[in-house]
């Protein structure tokens, strides 16, 4: 499946098969992590990305081509993966697609989760919210997602639900302090949408949201620079609003002068 995304967009060109150990690396048992390991880290990642779906259901989707592009890791190898990226000083994002995911995820000690679960019906558990919050684990909302799944993934007869169960999960993620961060997962969008698609819900205050987008996100995809903040030391990389986003948050959309670190950017 994520080959298909890399040829579609343009991300990626030649065979499909000459990806697999460039773009990404299948692991199907402790031997093969071992084995592939090393050719990873030559490769001098920022961080490593990994992929959980329905991992409850990790054995009937294994071998099922009914399931093409719907099946990851076995979830016992992520702890695996984790103990070996942190070693390396290397953090570790993992894609999730329901609930059991998400348990799994913070478990075996990630540092972000991709996705709130997009596909279940099951919540997440207030412990495994509780647990992620004492870990720092930064959770990305992709909330728009669901309603773009073709049906093969995500029957429409039950969006509705799995909307609501989306809602109550932020909320519950938000009310145990766990770091939300804003991304949307779609190509076309910068994230400005998935700003305004959540804005819509009403969960948050503008204040909250804000800091969201503008604090918790860029920090999570460079945590090693000094950015999101307007204090000594930190990069001069800021947008100036002709009118105040606390009053009214389409004011994002009213620029009226952008700075790159330091500099004075011309439309």
């Amino acid at each position: 499946m994520a080959e298909d995304v890399w040829f579609k967009f343009g991300y990626a060109k030649g065979p499909i098969d000459s990806l697999n150990g460039r773009r990404f690396f299948t692991i199907d048992s402790e031997e093969d992590l071992e084995k592939k390991w090393p050719e990873i880290l030559r490769q001098r990642p920022d961080f490593i990305k990994t992929i959980l779906w329905a991992s409850d259901e990790y054995e009937q989707r294994k071998q099922n081509k009914t399931f093409y592009g719907q099946a990851g890791l076995k979830p016992e190898f992520l702890k695996m993966i984790v103990k070996k990226a942190h070693a390396s000083t290397l953090r570790v994002s993992t894609h999730i697609n329901n609930a059991h995911d998400f348990h799994v995820a913070v478990a075996a000690g990630v540092d972000e989760i991709a996705h709130l679960p997009i596909t279940g019906l099951t919540p997440i558990t207030e412990a495994d919210a509780k647990l992620a919050a004492r870990r720092g684990v930064v959770v990305v909302t992709t909330c728009s997602v669901p309603a773009s799944l073709p049906p093969p993934i995500l029957p429409r007869s039950i969006l509705p639900q799995v909307l609501q169960v989306q809602k109550e999960n932020l909320q519950l993620l938000h009310k145990q302090g766990v770091t939300l961060a804003i991304g949307s997962d779609i190509p076309s969008d910068s994230s400005v949408e998935e700003f305004e698609y959540i804005r819509k819900l009403g969960l948050f205050d503008n204040l909250t949201l804000l800091k969201m987008w503008t604090e918790n996100t860029p920090k999570t995809i460079f945590p090693k620079r000094k950015i999101g903040a307007l204090k000594e030391g930190y990069e001069a990389s800021f947008l100036a609003l002709e009118s105040n986003p606390l009053d009214d948050l389409t004011n994002v959309r009213k620029i009226r002068y952008r700075f790159k670190q330091g500099h004075l950017l011309r439309p």
